[in-house]
């Protein structure tokens, strides 16, 4: 694209780079299935990667020879290029499993017979989850970041083996716990934009990560408050600015105005941004689903004015969302954002 440099150099400075959640987790699906390596490791999924290659290969011999015309549903083909691309071929293939022994030709039978049904309805249970987490982190129209850590720590939980699973199963739920803890790496930025979700601020989804996310926001917090002069005796509750009356009379000739006490420092209590965040976790608010989050902070921008300076919601001109080619990590142009000018905090930038 003609815009690769001219996108690099315009958030080249003050930007953060966030990754591609969607990227990070669906990847390692991906090699669940088709890695018999990773990290100079063998794999240990050998059962399911099996399973997976019987599947994909009766469903693109379904595909070519035009049998699908006689299913109730057309078979999925697996692309590496699809989210979740894996999920969406084994489960219509689950679905006209029953139908396939009229269309498959004798060369197939032995793979259709190596499928374990069972073990393909308890797989395709389990990745249910993993398309329900895409869609929300895919949405276009709202924000999303807030969502990393809680779908992230749901799908941790979700990898959690039960006393029913297959064993193959098992095998793909230690590798996939594994490997989101290792490599869907959360940033400050995720912390910071869960605790400022009214619904997620107690971190009840994942309680162990509520400390760090509030210290973070009181770093930001008091990065963002002006400098004044305060009292350390104070600095719990308020922060005290003092000034002086500058127009009193020290060089008055008069005897008597000479020995009058000085004028004392004009005593003004200025909250303490760590207040605002107190009352913030205190707020008892209650929001759909499907309410903005954006809206929420510009309904209660003046209340909580620093907190809000955090949240990006006014619209001036057009920032560029774009995808980054997998060869090079350039970025491709797709669409345009509106966002305030001079509000831009963090850019979210997408690895696939």
């Amino acid at each position: 694209s003609d815009n690769e440099n001219k996108m690099k150099a315009a958030f080249r400075e003050n930007c953060i780079r966030l990754g591609c959640s969607i990227h990070y987790v669906n990847k390692q699906v991906e090699h669940g299935f088709t890695s018999t390596e990773i990290d100079k490791k063998p794999m240990k999924c050998e059962v399911i990667q099996k399973l997976f290659g019987h599947v994909k290969k009766i469903a693109t011999h379904v595909r070519r020879c035009h049998a699908q015309t006689k299913l109730t549903r057309k078979v999925q083909v697996y692309s590496d290029t699809r989210f979740n691309g894996a999920f969406y071929m084994m489960n219509v293939f689950l679905e006209v499993y029953d139908e396939l022994a009229a269309v498959v030709n004798n060369n197939y039978m032995d793979d259709l017979t190596s499928v374990d049904k069972d073990l393909l309805e308890q797989l395709c249970d389990f990745l249910k989850l993993f398309d329900e987490s895409t869609e929300h982190l895919s949405d276009d129209n709202r924000s999303t970041i807030h969502k990393v850590i809680p779908i992230r720590q749901l799908l941790l939980n979700h990898c959690e083996i039960q006393s029913d699973d297959n064993d193959a199963l098992k095998q793909l739920k230690t590798f996939l716990g594994e490997r989101i803890r290792l490599v869907w790496i959360l940033q400050d930025q995720h912390y910071m934009s869960t605790l400022l979700h009214p619904l997620l601020k107690h971190f009840q989804i994942a309680p162990n990560k509520k400390d760090k996310a509030i210290r973070l926001m009181k770093e930001e917090l008091l990065k963002r408050t002006p400098v004044v002069d305060v009292t350390s005796a104070n600095t719990t509750s308020s922060s005290i600015l003092r000034t002086t009356n500058t127009a009193a009379n020290t060089t008055s000739k008069d005897l008597l105005a000479r020995c009058f006490d000085l004028p004392q420092p004009i005593v003004k209590s200025v909250p303490m941004p760590t207040n605002e965040l107190n009352d913030y976790m205190a707020l008892d608010v209650q929001l759909d689903e499907k309410d903005d989050i954006l809206i929420f902070w510009k309904e209660h921008a003046k209340r909580f004015p620093i907190l809000a300076s955090i949240v990006c919601f006014d619209s001036k001109f057009y920032f560029q969302r774009d995808i980054l080619r997998p060869e090079t990590g350039m970025a491709i142009v797709t669409r345009h954002d509106e966002i305030r000018r001079g509000a831009l905090r963090f850019v979210f930038w997408t690895d696939y």
